[in-house]
């Protein structure tokens, strides 16, 4: 049988079968942020990246937090011999955070010219 899945059983399916990945920041009592990424091949290059499905803060952050926080999905990613992290997002305050720690925008590859489509080549 073919499953039709929204996006969000999609991400739910892909954690519960070591497809994406669950980073989780806490200060020991509650937690701070959460990162789900997913590891992808592209077909013909072979290259692999990292995508950022999702990124939650629940607590304020600073540059300097956002930085220290990507610096461990960086190191996974190389660990997984991934040549960039990708991201999209239709916020314009999260773009904007996420490009003052190394990422860049790219050409959007989406229909929906209000999303922006952001890149950290490793």
């Amino acid at each position: 049988p073919i499953m039709v899945m929204n996006p969000e059983e999609a991400t739910f399916a892909a954690l519960l079968n070591d497809r994406a990945q669950c980073f989780i920041k806490h200060d020991g009592k509650q937690i701070q942020a959460m990162a789900i990424t997913e590891l992808r091949e592209d077909v013909i290059t072979k290259g692999r990246s990292l995508y950022i499905h999702c990124l939650y803060g629940f607590s304020s952050a600073t540059p300097i937090d956002w930085s220290s926080d990507i610096q461990l999905i960086k190191d996974f990613a190389k660990s997984e011999n991934c040549s960039k992290i990708t991201l999209d997002t239709p916020f314009d305050t999260v773009a904007n955070k996420i490009l003052g720690i190394g990422f860049v925008k790219t050409i959007s590859r989406s229909l929906q010219k209000s999303i922006n489509n952001l890149i950290l080549r490793l």
